[in-house]
C-alpha cells in the first residue's frame, strides 16, 4: 500500500484511483524527456498515424472526429500543435540555409531590403520592398508615426527584412482566423441544420494542420534548391488548393460544381481577410518595436 503524492490517496496498484497519477519513487533524466515527448508532443504511434491519414485521406479525420471516433488518432488541437511546433523550429533554419546557398549562387541582396523612410534617409539608390514617405514633421507631431518610426530603424539593425516580417506574420494570421473561416464555412457555405459550428472549427483545424505540414515541406525542399525556389513554391500551393477541394468535396458530400463554386469563394473571401490580416499583424509588430524600445 502506497500513499500518492499527489492527492495524498491509499494506493494500490501503480497507478492513483483518484488523480490518476503514476506511483514512482525517482524521476529519472530519461523519464522526464520521455513525458515530454509523449505527454506535450504525443510522439508515439498515434502521431504516425494520425499524420499519414492527415496527408493521404484529406477529410477523414475530420469525419472520424464527427462520429465519435477519437482514441487512435491525435486530437485535432494537439494536430495543430505539433505541426505548428515543427514549422516554428525548423523554419528559421531552413531560411538560414537558402539565404547561405542564395549568397553561393548570386542572388542579389538588395532584393531583401527592408524598409526606408525618406524623411531619414539619403538613400535614393534602395530597392526596398516597401517604402514609407514620412517627413520628418510628421514624425515630431505624432506618437504614432514616431513609434513606426522607431520600429522600423531598429528593424533594420537588426536586418530584418519586409519579407522576412511579413512571412512571419502568416502562421499567427492563420491562427487569428481559423475561427473566422468556420462562421465562413457555418453562415456561407454550409448552412445544414444538423451541422454545428463544432462540426466546421474541425474543418478547418485540420485544413490548417495540413498547410503547416506542406509549407514546412516545401521550406525544406526551397532551401535544397534555392534554384527552383519559385517552381517549389507554385507546386506547394496548387497541392493545398488540391487538398481543400478534395477535403471539401469528401467531408460535406455535394456534388463536384458545388463544391467547386463554394471553393471559388472560400478562396475569394478567405485570401482578402487573411491579406488584410496579415497587413494589421505586420504594422503592429514594426509599431511593438517602437513602443517597447
Amino acid at each position: 500500500m502506497y500513499k500518492c503524492k499527489n492527492c495524498n490517496n491509499s494506493v494500490k496498484d501503480i497507478y492513483c484511483s483518484s488523480c490518476g497519477q503514476k506511483v514512482e519513487e525517482l524521476i529519472t533524466v530519461r523519464k522526464i524527456i520521455k513525458e515530454f515527448f509523449d505527454n506535450i508532443l504525443s510522439l508515439d504511434s498515434k502521431v504516425f498515424l494520425t499524420l499519414k491519414l492527415l496527408i493521404l485521406r484529406p477529410g477523414f479525420l475530420t469525419l472520424e472526429y464527427w462520429k465519435g471516433r477519437r482514441v487512435k488518432y491525435l486530437l485535432p488541437f494537439r494536430l495543430y500543435l505539433v505541426l505548428s511546433v515543427i514549422y516554428f523550429l525548423l523554419t528559421p533554419m531552413v531560411k538560414g540555409r537558402h539565404y547561405i546557398a542564395s549568397k553561393e549562387i548570386g542572388v542579389e541582396e538588395k532584393s531583401r531590403a527592408l524598409i526606408r523612410i525618406t524623411g531619414s534617409s539619403e538613400d535614393d539608390d534602395v530597392d526596398g520592398i516597401i517604402w514609407l514617405d514620412f517627413t520628418n514633421e510628421e514624425i515630431e507631431n505624432s506618437k504614432i508615426i514616431k513609434y513606426f518610426h522607431t520600429g522600423i530603424l531598429i528593424a533594420e539593425k537588426r536586418d530584418m527584412t519586409a519579407e522576412g516580417i511579413l512571412y512571419s506574420s502568416l502562421p499567427s494570421s492563420m491562427f487569428i482566423l481559423m475561427p473566422l473561416m468556420a462562421v465562413i464555412f457555418l453562415q456561407l457555405l454550409y448552412r445544414r441544420k444538423d451541422l454545428f459550428y463544432s462540426h466546421h472549427l474541425i474543418t478547418i483545424i485540420h485544413l490548417h494542420s495540413f498547410a503547416y505540414f506542406i509549407f514546412t515541406l516545401s521550406n525544406i525542399l526551397i532551401a535544397f534548391s534555392p534554384y527552383s525556389w519559385t517552381f517549389l513554391g507554385l507546386i506547394s500551393n496548387c497541392i493545398f488548393f488540391l487538398y481543400i477541394f478534395i477535403m471539401m468535396k469528401k467531408v460535406y458530400n455535394e456534388s463536384l460544381a458545388k463544391t467547386f463554386f463554394k471553393f471559388n469563394i472560400l478562396l475569394t473571401v478567405y485570401g482578402i481577410t487573411l491579406a488584410i490580416t496579415m497587413a494589421i499583424v505586420f504594422g503592429s509588430k514594426i509599431f511593438m518595436l517602437g513602443y517597447f524600445s
